[in-house]
């Protein structure tokens, strides 16, 4: 099949699988009748001066969405070849367009960080705006039942979205250590299939966001590009831009591949070749404004609120300047990680519990230990919890037993061993009288703190008990858990406040009530989110907030509400404003100067220079084998990823972007195509749902301003246009592919995979792209550009010292 004069982006089937649909960079949509490829004339359809990156029929094959460098969503009519509607709401390159099984909705990703969904039933196709990912779409795709709406980015992050509401329904699904390429739903709208540049298939349950399987699914060694569901949901496809592209069939049942068959050898192959190519995240850092030396897992505000200190994985714990975010001190006396701190109410005591088995109490204005380590604890201790006239304390731990300390003599008073498990969670009553502790057991008890009896419990999650917190009157109490569930319990009859929450897609790290004790605060350890919830009805306030590429171990309201603090995995704290969702501490200009890269994105995969340049392996086992034939053009100029990827906003180093001129950084991308698998199976009855397309990617020339505020969609209306008809479900397939292996000759590789991870090395994959495109379109134009300034300034310099003499 031959008629297209550039490069393909994108094809597809209608849903009776008697046309094929293709766009490219010419600009030009083609139509061709499979049923007789060789003798029916091929129709096209002009596209404008856009070129098609995306193209996608309706469900009853008579529309097909395209989009593109453009930055427009047309529909067409493909048997009249006539526009029925566009749309130029976009600010940057369209990448993927999905309809919704009804025809009556369509739903397209940008690499502005943007999800639009256009409703063309009503007038003007008004649009409904989500905001959250926190770098380029990729992927979109409906769900068969049309209920949710799936999406993946730059961010390395899955989400879901109400199809109707536009809110997110749950946190982002996380685990990948690269730019997700593709998503597919099964056919019951059940599982969702994510490919990415990590070089693996994942397998999330879509009700909660885990990882099936045991984890990913190992097959490649090569960045996958597509993925598919079979109609009949026994088994699915991934295929990646190796070359020759490698192509798995799996058992969707099982999780195991099922042709061609994997050994044991050959599985460990690809598990240590994907592990050691794409990148594990770098712990270790230097302590900076509001950056510890470690992992935080506990966090707490001093009564007067101008101070909060943190607890983690260091044998220390740091206090900092609730204004600057500098820190101001730090006490140190254990000889490993510190899990958990606790202060009285008057600010004075603070008192921390160990890895090394036992619990220290300092002094806050002295900032040393008041007294002798208190022992007894025969394993780690989990929690401590202090009374607030700071007369008392109570520790738990890994041993499953609850101790309760004279704070002032350091007198063991009482222990009980009520948990069968270790001991995780503890929290007091405003009062001091009550006690309530949670642990592994996935049980919480409720205690009398003068008698020591049980008073209510046990209450019980599906999994372990990570934290858990008292209602300022002690009449509730709130808990998360491994079983990614937030309740709130009545504490004297042990019933649920209301349903439990469910939007984390990870274990719970952290919970809290406001002082007023109308809100509440989540945070997942896992998924990387902080929530805010009305505490009265469990209904979002705000959420889900996300500021770093790491899980959240702690997070506290300040005394008096108006913010909160939050420590991370990844070693850096953030203040937030309560009522907004903003970051006040660390401030965006510090972030974007920290040469630590407090805020950073995360580290691209090894073995890349850039995004799209990396040696391709072939595979001998593949049952496919596409060989490439399209040379590649330079794409055009664009900003460099690194740029403002997590801070958000227009990269102020980029000028105006001419789009039609391509950068270096385009061509690599253009190179990897993902028309290798896109629809794998297809049938000629209609069922309801439709696979979505891997894309092949190309950096934009704009990035969207996301904050830290709530996520949800806007409604924007739209200028009046033509109306199209709604339209039924489809299901297509496709197999395609073009050449991803071949390279410009200014496209070279890193010599070594060393070479390519140094921070030094002359390919820093953290530094941001400034190339574009040379006025005469040379594909060295940066490089020529460098040498033109170099020699104007040395004749420029020649030309002053010949006028010197003169002018003395």
């Amino acid at each position: 099949m031959h008629g297209h004069e550039s490069p393909i982006h994108d094809i597809s089937y209608s849903p009776d699988g008697k046309l094929l649909i293709s766009g490219g960079e010419d600009s030009i949509v083609r139509v061709w009748d499979t049923m007789n490829i060789a003798d029916a004339p091929v129709t096209t359809i002009e596209h404008a001066v856009d070129q098609v990156w995306t193209i996608n029929h309706s469900p009853d094959g008579r529309l097909i969405a395209t989009g593109g460098r453009g930055k427009t969503l047309k529909v067409w009519d493909v048997r009249q070849k006539t526009l029925e509607f566009e749309s130029g709401d976009h600010s940057d390159l369209i990448r993927s367009v999905s309809w919704e099984p009804s025809g009556s909705r369509l739903a397209t990703g940008c690499a502005d960080h943007k999800l639009r969904v256009f409703d063309l039933k009503k007038p003007g196709a008004e649009v409904l705006l989500a905001e959250g990912h926190r770098g380029e779409i990729n992927t979109v795709v409906y769900s068969p039942n049309g209920h949710l709406l799936a999406s993946g980015a730059d961010d390395y992050s899955v989400r879901l979205w109400d199809a109707r509401t536009g809110k997110p329904t749950k946190s982002p699904f996380r685990g990948h250590r690269g730019f997700v390429m593709c998503l597919t739903w099964s056919p019951d709208s059940t599982r969702i299939i994510s490919g990415s540049y990590d070089y693996t298939v994942r397998v999330w349950d879509a009700s909660n966001g885990q990882i099936l399987f045991k984890g990913a699914l190992y097959a490649h060694k090569s960045r996958l590009w597509s993925v598919a569901y079979s109609p009949d949901g026994k088994h699915f496809a991934s295929a990646d831009a190796g070359t020759p592209p490698r192509v798995q069939i799996w058992d969707a049942r099982t999780g195991k591949a099922s042709l061609p068959l994997i050994s044991a050898n050959k599985h460990s192959s690809f598990k240590q070749y994907a592990e050691e190519h794409s990148g594990k995240p770098d712990r270790s850092s230097d302590p900076g404004k509001m950056k510890a030396g470690a992992a935080i897992l506990a966090a707490m505000w001093f009564p007067d609120c101008q101070r909060f200190a943190s607890a983690g994985e260091e044998p220390l714990v740091r206090i900092w300047d609730a204004q600057t975010g500098f820190q101001v001190g730090d006490m140190a006396g254990h000889r490993e990680s510190v899990n958990a701190l606790s202060i009285s109410a008057d600010g004075t005591k603070l008192a921390t519990a160990s890895d090394d088995r036992t619990v220290l109490i300092f002094d806050t204005k002295s900032m040393q230990p008041v007294m002798k380590p208190l022992t007894g604890h025969d394993e780690a201790v989990y929690t401590v919890r202090m009374t607030p006239d700071g007369s008392r304390l109570v520790s738990g731990g890994k041993d499953k037993s609850l101790r309760f300390w004279n704070a002032v003599t350091g007198e063991l008073q009482h222990v009980t061993e009520a948990h069968t498990d270790a001991v995780r969670a503890l929290s007091m009553t405003k009062d001091g009288s009550k006690l309530a502790s949670g642990g592994d057991d996935s049980c919480i008890y409720i205690w009398d703190m003068r008698t020591y009896e049980r008073l209510a419990g046990p209450f019980k999650h599906d999994a372990s008990v990570r934290t858990m917190a008292f209602s300022p009157d002690s009449s509730r109490l709130v808990s998360g858990s491994d079983d990614l569930a937030v309740h709130v319990w009545n504490t004297t009859t042990g019933s649920l406040a209301f349903d439990p929450i469910r939007v984390h897609t990870g274990s719970i790290g952290a919970v809290d009530w406001s002082p007023d004790g109308t809100k509440l605060l989540t945070a997942g350890s896992h998924d990387w989110t902080i929530w805010i919830w009305d505490a009265a009805t469990g209904e979002r306030v705000l959420g889900p907030l996300e500021d770093t590429q790491d899980g959240v171990r702690a997070a506290a309201f300040s005394p008096d509400g108006t913010r909160f603090v939050s420590g991370f995995m990844d070693h850096t704290l953030r203040m937030w404003d309560t009522a907004t969702g903003v970051v006040l501490l660390p401030i965006v200009e510090e972030l974007n100067s920290d040469p630590e890269g407090s805020q950073s994105a995360p580290d691209p995969p090894r073995g890349r220079t850039e995004r799209g340049g990396v040696p391709r392996e072939s595979d001998d086992d593949s049952i496919m084998n596409m060989p490439a034939t399209v040379r590649r053009k330079p794409a055009p100029g664009s900003k460099g990823f690194w740029d403002d990827a997590d801070l958000g906003g227009t990269s102020k180093r980029q000028g105006k972007v001419d789009t039609n001129r391509k950068s270096k950084r385009d061509v690599l991308k253009s190179r990897h195509k993902t028309n290798i698998l896109r629809r794998f199976w297809w049938r000629r009855t209609v069922h309801p749902g439709s696979n979505l397309k891997g894309k092949s990617k190309e950096q934009g020339s704009e990035d969207s301003d996301i904050g830290g505020e709530e996520l949800a969609m806007t409604h924007k209306p739209k200028r009046p246009t033509t109306r199209v008809a709604a339209a039924r479900d489809k299901l297509r397939v496709l197999v395609a592919g073009d050449d991803p292996h071949a390279r410009l000759p200014s496209q070279t590789e890193p010599e070594s995979d060393e070479e390519r991870d140094s921070p030094t090395g002359s390919e820093d994959p953290n530094r941001p792209d400034h190339s574009s495109g040379s006025d005469d379109q040379s594909e060295h134009g940066l490089v020529d550009t460098i040498c033109f300034l170099r020699l104007a300034v040395l004749a420029l310099t020649l030309a002053y010292r010949a006028e010197a003499p003169r002018r003395k």
